[in-house]
């Protein structure tokens, strides 16, 4: 055969095999007609769920084949819950070996000669009970597979065959060693072995191919050795032993022990199928065509699909992608069966949750203003916003079901928020929500600082570009205050001449912060005077002050210097916020600034 897996999760002691072989109560409602208690050792498909895969009574079976050792002592039938005998002491049909594929077939189904394995022969069964075809060589009338399992039965010395030298067929005490030879066959006759999914089998026990009588002899059976066929994915089958032994009240087979599980040949790794799909889109809203995609892998082709969308045990699509559409919300169970060529199919099962729409519209705008409000008409697009861990770029539009969604957005650099940075919304059916993200970023505006103000530059826009006389008076008008480090005594400045203003600014110091606010909303006055700062520019002036203009924020300085009760962190936010904007830190920017 081409390609089997190792032995599979199989124990490896004799202790191990007891408790994996153990006997097990087999249903009678499945066998009606007699009590079978056997054994089976050989290859099947992987991931079978049955001990047995059926379909059952279908020629060839479906899923691999093996060796079947039947051990019961009498034929019956079941009447309720009681086992009844047949009460005909005959030598029994049961107490063999065998070989077998899935779906229970027997000696009727032999069809293969070891000596043409590439050709299955099969004939209509002239029983009507028994399903069609069966194979060529087997037979009811004969007991060439016929083994005592344990040694007793009185039959047995009498049975076909059993002298001479198939003496090694009898009395073995109940051990018997069991060989297997598989073949992956060309059935189809197109020089490919891998493409029919058909196998077949022949055994040896205790040494002796099994064979068929059809009269009685002394030696070999007439059709000798004999095998079975059996479908199968021979790229995709398992190792696998165990028992279906029976103990109903009264009735005692005893343990089965199994030892020494080997394979030879070429024992490639596999591939079996896993049956798959996905959807999308993902989540799912009623009215909305949903896609769904056949993700399947391994097996063997071609495969056949069977979807059922509301789990009512209906077929609703047997194409391999189709698309469906749910009408109702709910939680919905979908069903994907994946049968293969041959062998187990598999089946899939995922849960959908269909729900109403629901819309989500993110924006981010430019608030030049720096008011909190979308009225500059100015939108960013392309920025990053965060809804519910998954990061889109504005603007967004979402469709959502029903719930409660957390947006956030993130700055860095210059850029700032006039509006929440983090937003919880609750959207409902049919809902629109808007989530709006208000934005601004800093820098210059003009400033110019109290060292430009001291030096000849600033000099010549003092006494020039202002006038010498307008700028001594805007700054008298202002509380303005110096300080004499030899006296430690603060007093008000009001000068009388550009040399005093450009003293007085060189020898500013923060010992005393009515000093040093001072000569930096003087600095501030000045850019104003001489048009350099727009006292209408908003500024972001700290934490504690917001944004503000630059004239309300002069006016707020001027009125802490005036009041003797402003403590000296009140005047150092109004100096820090003042300084950054002559040093062209903190201006709103008029429009938005790289990102």
């Amino acid at each position: 055969m081409s390609k089997i897996t190792q032995p599979h999760g199989l124990p490896s002691n004799p202790t191990e095999w007891e408790t994996y072989v153990g006997p097990t109560a087999k249903d009678p409602g499945n066998y009606p007609d007699s009590y079978t208690p056997y054994i089976e050792v050989g290859l099947r498909g992987e991931g079978a769920g049955d001990f047995n895969p059926g379909p059952f009574g279908v020629y060839q079976g479906k899923c691999g084949g093996w060796m079947v050792s039947e051990c019961d002592d009498w034929v019956g039938y079941w009447d309720g819950e009681t086992f009844l005998g047949d009460g005909i002491e005959i030598q029994d049909l049961d107490d063999k070996h065998g070989l077998q594929a899935s779906g229970g077939r027997s000696e009727l189904d032999y069809d293969v000669l070891l000596s043409t394995p590439d050709t299955v022969d099969s004939i209509p069964s002239p029983y009507p009970w028994y399903p069609s075809p069966k194979g060529a060589y087997g037979s009811w009338n004969n007991h060439g597979l016929w083994f005592d399992r344990d040694g007793v039965d009185k039959w047995q010395a009498t049975s076909w065959g059993n002298s001479g030298e198939n003496a090694g067929r009898i009395n073995t005490g109940g051990i018997y060693t069991i060989e297997i030879l598989y073949h992956a066959i060309d059935a189809n006759g197109n020089g490919d072995k891998t493409d029919d999914g058909l196998g077949v089998m022949f055994a040896k026990v205790n040494g002796v191919q099994q064979g068929f009588y059809t009269s009685w002899v002394s030696g070999p059976p007439q059709y000798y050795p004999v095998g079975l066929s059996f479908n199968g994915d021979m790229e995709h089958l398992q190792v696998f032993a165990g028992s279906w032994a029976g103990d109903p009240s009264g009735w005692n087979y005893g343990m089965v022990y199994l030892s020494d599980i080997s394979v030879t040949g070429y024992a490639g790794t596999s591939d079996p199928l896993v049956a798959d799909f996905t959807y999308s889109p993902d989540p799912v809203f009623t009215g909305e065509l949903v896609q769904f995609t056949d993700a399947s892998h391994g097996g063997m082709d071609p495969y056949s699909y069977a979807w059922d969308f509301q789990n009512d045990g209906v077929t609703d699509s047997t194409e391999q992608n189709p698309t469906h559409t749910f009408t109702v919300p709910g939680t919905y169970t979908v069903k994907l069966k994946v049968t293969p060529f041959r062998c187990v199919p598999k089946t899939v099962t995922k849960t959908l949750t269909v729900s109403c729409p629901a819309y989500l519209d993110v924006i981010k705008f430019y608030d030049a203003n720096a008011n909190g409000e979308n009225d500059d008409g100015m939108e960013i697009t392309g920025w990053p916003v965060d809804i519910e861990g998954t990061i889109y770029y504005t603007p967004v539009t979402l469709k959502l079901a029903p719930g409660t969604y957390t947006v956030s957005e993130s700055l860095s650099g210059t850029w700032m928020s006039t509006t929440p940075k983090s937003v919880e919304v609750v959207l409902v059916c049919d809902d629109e929500e808007t989530v709006s993200f208000g934005n601004l970023c800093l820098g210059a505006g003009g400033g110019m600082t109290p060292g430009y103000w001291s030096n000849k530059n600033g000099e010549k826009t003092f006494t020039t570009v202002i006038g010498t006389g307008d700028a001594l008076s805007a700054l008298v008008d202002l509380n303005l205050w110096k300080y004499n480090k030899k006296t430690g005594v603060a007093t008000e400045f009001n000068p009388t001449s550009y040399k005093q203003v450009k003293d007085w600014l060189l020898a500013r110091d923060a010992v005393d912060m009515r000093y040093q606010l001072s000569a930096s909303l003087a600095a501030m006055q000045l850019n104003v005077l001489a048009d350099f700062v727009d006292g209408n520019a908003i500024v972001y002036a700290g934490p504690a002050l917001g944004f503000v203009s630059i004239d309300d924020l002069m006016t707020a300085a001027d009125t802490a210097l005036w009041d003797s009760t402003s403590t000296r962190d009140t005047l150092e936010q109004f100096h820090d916020a003042l300084d950054d904007a002559n040093n062209n830190y903190n201006f709103v920017q008029p429009e938005p600034c790289e990102f």
